[in-house]
């Protein structure tokens, strides 16, 4: 599959997500400083409207004769002289109030039980005077705090009745059609369109909190806040002050879409650079190192991609990788010659190894029935080797008309030393037996043989046996070899614990013994090496002689043939795949005798 297509530049693989994530982390950042510095600056409202409001409060709180004043203000609001912007008529009215009341700059001081000892006129000028005074306050108060609203009310039924208005200097405490509450006004109250200031009308306690209600009826393009005003320790009205705040959130907008403006230029600027860097010290090296590569898979030409390798400077990682690529180029033409000659030499092998493996299958008789003209006997044989040269061997040859001599053995080691082995050894055997020696005696010479010119340590176990065919007597000997396995006619297979002597090629000048047979027509001979009982699956577990004593005993009619195939079908499913680490050698004689 081309995985090309789906590819994309390492400047874009890095780039891409870095600008991504610096333009949320400005995001984030405008969105915080934005909402950090309104918060300030509505902290900064806050606090100058709590203090105004408070401040008016305690002006108001200041004259002892609200008791008097408040009442008084509502009950005759419209037959009092406002007195607001008139000097000549506040100083007459000073002055005749100043024959009533000693001290009138202390006019806070006086108390409702004293204005009430005034007669009716007297309490009038008092109240008007005083009214003028709080509006004279409160005018000074909003020049210098510069609020939208500064009031003084008082809740009265199911309304609100305002008392004072501060007013700016363009601004006139008698409204005609305007937006101030001059004395006497009454607006709308609803409870629960102002929160905050239901509380304070029910508890009389101060609440810390701003008011941006919005209800439906509120004025919610401003921020209120209020403050509770006592009388003689009971709520007497409160004083609210009202600001702006979405003006606020303009004023911000603009210069945080133009910090947001400029870092977003900024960063443009800073990631061209960047990508430019990229390209210069990073996708151009490794461009160069892809063509090289390419170019050494087309033409194999070793030199030229080192020096090419060599050439690349940029002073980073893609220059440690071509340095390590420049060195593994070296390693595979290292590789490639010694590959080059291993398979040759492989090649070598292989053809010696199948040339040994013809010859040792040449020197073993695979041909059956190996007698087709002889009908006293049945004999079969298999061997499969762990390599492609094993070291078992068997045969079986005629060494007369009357005999037969049987050979099963086991070579140490595997391989091409352990087959030239096992052929001196058959060789030597198979020269005796015609001679007509015994099988003790032919085991003596190739021991003797096998020890003065064993220089390899290697040793044989074997086991020989000659058939009289006409008698069924049968004169053998084991040289280390495993247990024969035998069944009589009508028997079962039984292990054979013949006598033993020590293996060929160990001890020289040792005496081997000799034990005999008598077989009975249809008596049968399993013969094997240790590759049977030793096989092993992948549980190491062994095979064992029981399963192969099962294995012959599940056929007890069979022929040599059948007996040979069902062992070795009993052990391939024994083993179920695991590795052959020994041959597989075995030999099976059915004596059947003459007639």
């Amino acid at each position: 599959m081309d995985r090309s297509v789906n590819r994309s530049t390492i400047s874009r693989q890095i780039t891409r997500p870095m600008v991504l994530f610096i333009m949320v982390l400005l995001l984030i950042n405008a969105f915080f400083l934005f909402f950090f510095s309104l918060h300030e600056a509505l902290l900064d409202r806050f606090n100058r409207a709590s203090e105004l409001g408070e401040t008016a409060a305690r002006e108001i709180e200041e004259y002892k004769s609200l008791s008097f004043l408040l009442p008084y203000w509502q009950e005759h609001y419209d037959s009092m002289d406002l007195i607001y912007d008139d000097p000549e008529l506040f100083e007459e009215k000073e002055r005749f109030l100043s024959m009533q009341i000693t001290d009138e700059m202390e006019l806070r001081l006086v108390t409702s039980e004293e204005v009430y000892a005034l007669d009716e006129e007297g309490q009038k000028l008092f109240a008007e005077i005083c009214y003028s005074r709080m509006c004279e306050t409160f005018d000074f108060l909003k020049q210098i705090y510069h609020p939208i609203y500064l009031t003084f009310f008082t809740k009265q039924d199911d309304g609100i009745f305002f008392y004072i208005t501060g007013t700016m200097e363009n601004e006139f405490h008698i409204s005609e059609g305007g937006n101030l509450f001059e004395l006497g006004s009454v607006g709308e109250y609803k409870k629960g369109v102002y929160p905050i200031l239901d509380e304070i009308l029910q508890t009389g306690q101060p609440s810390s909190d701003l008011e941006l209600s919005l209800e439906k009826g509120a004025d919610n393009s401003l921020v209120h806040y209020f403050y509770p005003v006592y009388s003689r320790g009971e709520l007497a009205g409160a004083v609210g002050v009202s600001v702006p705040w979405k003006n606020l959130i303009t004023s911000f907008i603009g210069p945080a879409v133009g910090i947001l403006a400029a870092s977003l230029i900024l960063l443009v600027l800073v990631m061209m650079r960047f990508g430019a860097l990229i390209r210069k010290l990073v996708i151009i090296p490794v461009l160069q190192e892809c063509e090289i590569i390419e170019n050494y898979k087309q033409n194999k030409d070793q030199q030229e991609a080192i020096r090419a390798l060599e050439a690349i400077n940029c002073g980073n990682e893609v220059e440690l990788i071509a340095d390590n690529m420049s060195e593994m180029v070296q390693e595979i033409g290292r590789y490639v010659k010694e590959i080059t000659v291993n398979t040759t030499e492989k090649e070598r092998l292989n053809t010696e190894l199948e040339l040994a493996a013809r010859i040792q299958a040449d020197m073993i008789p695979d041909k059956f029935p190996a007698f087709p003209d002889r009908s006293d006997f049945d004999v079969y044989a298999s061997m499969t080797p762990a390599k492609e040269v094993g070291g078992d061997f068997y045969n079986f040859f005629l060494t007369d008309e009357n005999h037969l001599c049987l050979i099963i053995a086991d070579v140490s080691g595997k391989g091409i030393p352990a087959a030239l082995f096992m052929m001196m050894v058959t060789t030597v055997m198979h020269y005796c037996a015609r001679g007509g020696m015994t099988p003790a005696k032919i085991l003596r010479v190739v021991n003797d043989q096998l020890c003065e010119t064993n220089r390899e340590k290697m040793f044989v176990t074997a086991w020989m046996g000659i058939l009289n065919l006409k008698t069924g007597h049968m004169n053998a000997a084991n040289a280390g070899h495993e247990y024969p396995i035998l069944s009589m006619p009508g028997e079962s297979f039984e292990v054979l614990k013949d006598k033993h002597s020590f293996v060929l090629g160990g001890i020289s000048d040792i005496e081997y013994k000799e034990y005999e047979l008598q077989l009975k027509p249809g008596s049968r001979l399993f013969l094997y090496t240790d590759g049977v009982p030793e096989a092993t699956n992948a549980a190491d577990e062994m095979f064992g002689v029981q399963r192969t004593l099962e294995a012959l005993n599940s056929v007890p009619d069979g022929t040599p043939r059948q007996l040979l195939e069902r062992v070795e079908t009993a052990v391939r499913e024994f083993v179920q795949g695991a590795p052959q680490f020994d041959d597989l050698t075995m030999l099976c004689i059915e004596y059947i005798g003459q007639e």
